[in-house]
């Protein structure tokens, strides 16, 4: 499963959206927005919300309720099964 694969099922199960980025190099992204709220470009990251909040595509869930239901379900019962591991 990809990352994209990956996250759709997880927006299935929490009935939620995901917003991609339109940004691709989001990682040299986050470095230029810490470099620019620590020389005071910005003042504080709540100032730079806007412009990281643009999106591309956005994604919402499309499983019918009993569907999801089933997979959160399964979800659960994972996350118990890998805390009993620890």
């Amino acid at each position: 499963m990809n990352i994209v694969g990956s996250l759709t099922s997880d927006m299935d199960i929490f009935n939620s959206k995901i917003e991609v980025s339109k940004y691709k190099k989001v990682t040299s992204l986050g470095a230029a927005v810490l470099a620019g709220l620590e020389v005071k470009i910005w003042d504080r990251l709540g100032s730079v919300k806007s412009f990281l909040r643009r999106s591309g595509a956005v994604f919402h869930f499309k499983k019918d309720d009993k569907k999801r239901k089933k997979k959160t379900s399964e979800w659960n019962k994972a996350v118990e099964r890998a805390l009993i591991q620890l």
